[in-house]
């Protein structure tokens, strides 16, 4: 996935990827994280960009799966 790819995916799920994020759970920094843009929603660490997107196909399934049910 190239890098404009992953960030209009994210950007449509309605997160953000951020580099070098500070993991307070981990307590230390993480290269890559997800956070949620201006709604509720939880806070992803990733070590590599296999797991960001990784995250964004997951996200995506889910979502696919909530409009399915309604």
């Amino acid at each position: 996935m190239t890098s404009s790819e992953r960030h209009q995916r994210l950007k449509a799920l309605g997160y953000r990827l951020v580099r070098n994020y500070y993991c307070p759970i981990r307590r230390r920094k993480m290269p890559y994280a997800t956070l949620p843009d201006n709604m509720p929603g939880s806070t992803c660490v990733h070590e590599n960009l296999e797991g960001v997107d990784a995250r964004i196909v997951g996200a995506e399934q889910m979502r696919q799966w909530e409009a399915e049910e309604c």
